[in-house]
């Protein structure tokens, strides 16, 4: 989080700021938005709290029935404040804690300290990640990674709509937000028309003019220049 110094040396004097200074006074912003939603997930665990020794736990099998119930942020918080042990999990159970750290943006160091294991076996751990979420092309895989990346596109959309409507934020805020709203479109129809599952719109003006030609009564001179095609190609 940035100190309240840092803020203000990047927050905008007025409304007649440059362009520059409210394009990092909007990064500020979401960085700190970023920065405070992750903070509910490990709240307990800051460099700045002593590590609580290890309890030992009796039942490796108890452990796991009891904690595999549990949301990951609350284990990883167990683990950190010595509640439980991780050796006493199981790899299934230590490599979820390993993964919603890494997505959290903690370092292999970082992950190592808060769950009381070594680096190697962070390591080893993020491989085992990346293999079994491994993707195996299929016909179907295209279609499903687009329609996801089409949801999260729209619930961003969503969310700058609510902002651009949202009398409390500075004008210069909504009117970014209007502006990330069309950039989002026009990233999602670019990234539909690369992969060809769209086509653009000289196709199909070439297909509509195909169509109509097709639809045309023929003229005697056409008739008899279809004959004769039709005959060279037997």
């Amino acid at each position: 989080m940035l100190s309240s110094n840092s803020r203000a040396s990047h927050s905008p004097a007025s409304h007649d700021s440059e362009p520059e200074a409210v394009a990092v006074a909007v990064a500020v912003a979401e960085a700190e938005a970023v920065a405070a939603a992750a903070l509910p997930v490990c709240a307990d665990v800051s460099a700045d709290v002593p590590l609580s020794p290890l309890i030992p736990v009796a039942s490796v099998s108890l452990v796991e029935e009891a904690e595999l119930a549990l949301p990951v942020s609350d284990l990883v918080r167990k683990i950190h404040d010595g509640v439980i042990a991780a050796d006493s999990l199981s790899a299934q159970v230590r490599q979820s804690c390993v993964e919603h750290l890494s997505l959290e943006g903690f370092s292999t160091e970082d992950i190592a300290d808060l769950l009381h294991i070594s680096s190697r076996t962070v390591r080893r751990d993020r491989l085992a990640i990346r293999q079994h979420n491994a993707l195996t092309p299929t016909l179907e895989l295209g279609d499903e990674l687009l329609g996801e990346y089409q949801a999260h596109t729209l619930a961003s959309i969503r969310r700058l709509i609510r902002q651009c409507n949202d009398p409390n934020h500075p004008p210069y805020a909504r009117l970014w937000a209007e502006e990330a709203i069309g950039r989002l479109y026009h990233q999602f129809i670019k990234l539909v028309h690369n992969i060809k599952f769209i086509k653009d719109g000289s196709a199909r003006i070439n297909e509509l003019e195909k169509e109509r030609k097709s639809k045309l009564p023929k003229s005697p001179m056409e008739e008899q220049l279809e004959k004769l095609m039709n005959r060279r190609g037997r």
